[in-house]
């Protein structure tokens, strides 16, 4: 999955990708290629990182990349042995790029979103998150209680879509909806 920016430089991050996926096949290529009996998704995710932000974006901008790019890059999946899936994300901010780091380990579950974020943050919490800051300009919390305040707000109205061991066809239907629901709430917000 990916959000902010949609490609690096003239390559769309969907061409990118099957690069990538070219050469976690290529027995030959020893940066790259993947056992599939022995790889996890952490190597994956280092492998990802090495391919997009060291050999595509630095080279693309040279000496001066964009202060404004913004592209977060999820990868989503099973190891080579588990029965459960992780997921892990490295985002390329400006010049930077930080290692990858799990964002859902193998005993985690629920739905995950990022990039605009709006529409499903009201959804499955029940408010926008932009409420904490509210609270604190206006004087009904601190900025050290604000945090504990909406976590307590989302387990009174929040909503969960998915639960532990859902068969994978709801969880498909749950995730074509949260995209569908995000991608129309934009096309309207941002054409309103």
């Amino acid at each position: 999955m990916v959000y902010g920016a949609g490609g690096i430089g003239a390559s769309s991050v969907e061409t990118l990708s099957k690069d990538l996926r070219k050469k976690f096949s290529d027995v030959s290529n020893q940066d790259y290629f993947l056992d599939e009996a022995n790889y996890t998704m952490g190597e994956v995710a280092i492998k990802a990182r090495k391919f997009l932000y060291e050999e595509s974006y630095l080279p693309t901008y040279g000496g001066n990349p964009p202060a404004d790019f913004v592209m977060g890059y999820r990868i989503c999946g099973y190891s080579a042995n588990p029965s459960l899936s992780e997921a892990w994300e490295f985002v390329i901010l400006g010049p930077q790029c930080a290692p990858p780091y799990r964002i859902q380990a193998q005993h985690e579950f629920g739905l995950r979103w990022a990039g605009e974020n709006e529409a499903l943050d009201r959804l499955h919490f029940g408010v926008t998150t932009g409420m904490k800051q509210w609270l604190v300009n206006s004087g009904l919390a601190q900025q050290a209680d604000v945090d504990q305040l909406f976590s307590t707000f989302i387990n009174q109205f929040g909503l969960s879509l998915v639960v532990p061991a859902m068969p994978i066809q709801d969880a498909i239907d749950v995730a074509r909806f949260a995209v569908e629901t995000a991608a129309g709430y934009s096309k309207i917000w941002f054409t309103a």
